[in-house]
């Protein structure tokens, strides 16, 4: 069967996104995973259950059964254990359980997994600075993150927020250096020299924000000093902004984060898609993709659910990359409908097929496996009809999980 002759052959693969231990301690030399934890990873959550309450994890997990999330789990223990989780049973889930955590006791086991199992050979990882000494790995690459900065405030009604009392990442760092941030001028100055003392260590710049706000992010400047007057209530710690404060500010702080890659040469991902919804679709980001040209764009998740827009993004932005991280485990047939659509738009040279995007190794195999499959059943139909020879359709997959992830983060 053509498809098997494709998974067969697609060769290394480029991990685009993990975030391992960003919320926890998780750690690839001292931590001993549970099922429970790997369920929670990977975008199944067990509930406040005990670890070896295997009826209740049944229980908890039954309501997911055929969603793509599920079945990306499944395919990674059937591949690994040789266990099969549905029909959910808690045999099966003791099963899978004692294997888990004899397996995850070794160092650096979840690089050693993706390896081994995947042929993954770079994983790019979002986890706080802080953080990345117990994930140094000649494989691991390491991105920078500003958005408690970008958006440091708190919804309280439609409209207005108020400014969050959280220490960021920024005020830590000139903290333990004696710097003041009383003035903005201060804060830009602070914020430079941070992103200095991480360039030598990382690889991209990453905007996740779209959770919090709108992706329609625009040049931004003080010119009016209403951004002064804006930053007065952030490092006081208190008061109450608008709408357009906030969007104004987020938009001052991903200018200074945009031109700084840009200096840098260093590509940007994006959050987009599913996360507050309002305005987060690839198409709010064309103004500033424009206006910073020669930034490449790395757009998470195939812009699901907005995810039919994308091929005349990346057509009408020629920095604009796709990045299929999570979509997979979204939506499978969502996945094939985009990976076909930018075939057919003769796009197939800015797709980055894969990002694990779990917090645990296991759920990022289950990812990568069913990625592999959507992509090798959509090549395999290109060539049913004819459309594609078997040798170039292999070319085309193995340049969406190595050559072009690597040509945009390995310069």
């Amino acid at each position: 069967m053509i498809k098997d002759q494709l998974l067969a052959g697609l060769g290394r693969t480029f991990d685009t996104h993990e975030h391992f231990g960003y919320f926890s301690e998780y750690s690839p030399s001292n931590s001993t995973l549970t099922l429970k934890d790997v369920i929670n990873g990977s975008y199944m959550a067990t509930g406040n259950v005990p670890a070896d309450d295997y009826d209740a994890i049944c229980t908890n997990l039954a309501h997911l059964v055929g969603s793509s999330r599920f079945e990306s789990l499944r395919g990674a223990f059937r591949h690994l254990y040789d266990v099969d989780m549905y029909p959910l049973s808690p045999a099966k889930m003791r099963a899978i359980d004692e294997k888990i955590r004899a397996g995850t006791g070794a160092s650096n086991h979840p690089f050693t997994m993706l390896k081994e199992h995947g042929n993954v050979d770079k994983i790019l990882m979002d986890i706080p600075s802080d953080k990345r000494v117990r994930w140094e790995h000649p494989d691991a690459m390491f991105t920078i993150r500003l958005d408690e900065e970008i958006f440091p405030f708190i919804a309280d009604r439609p409209g207005i927020y108020r400014v969050s009392k959280a220490v960021t990442k920024v005020e830590s760092f000139a903290k333990a250096r004696g710097m003041a941030l009383g003035t903005l001028e201060a804060f830009d100055d602070a914020v430079e020299q941070y992103l200095a003392s991480l360039r030598p260590i990382t690889t991209a710049v990453k905007i996740g924000t779209a959770y919090q706000r709108t992706n329609h992010f625009l040049l931004e400047e003080n010119d009016d000093g209403a951004i002064a007057g804006i930053y007065k209530k952030i490092a006081a710690k208190e008061g109450r902004v608008t709408e357009h404060e906030m969007r104004r500010w987020g938009n001052y702080v991903a200018t200074h984060l945009l031109g700084f890659a840009q200096v840098e040469k260093m590509p940007v991902q994006v959050h987009t898609g599913l996360a507050s919804m309002a305005e987060t679709s690839p198409m709010e980001l064309l103004d500033i993709m424009e206006m910073f040209s020669a930034v490449t764009f790395d757009l998470f998740h195939g812009g699901y659910p907005f995810h039919h827009c994308v091929p005349g993004v990346l057509d009408k932005r020629s920095n604009a990359r796709v990045d299929l991280c999570w979509m997979p485990v979204l939506s499978e047939s969502a996945t094939v409908e985009l990976l076909t659509g930018l075939i057919e738009m003769g796009h197939a040279g800015k797709v980055l097929a894969y990002g694990g995007d779990c917090q645990c190794p296991h759920g990022s195999l289950g990812a990568l496996l069913l990625a592999k499959e959507l992509l090798a059943g959509v090549l395999a139909r290109f060539i049913d009809k004819k459309r594609l020879t078997f040798e170039d359709a292999l070319a085309m997959g193995d340049a969406m999980l190595w050559a072009t992830p690597a040509s945009v983060f390995l310069k």
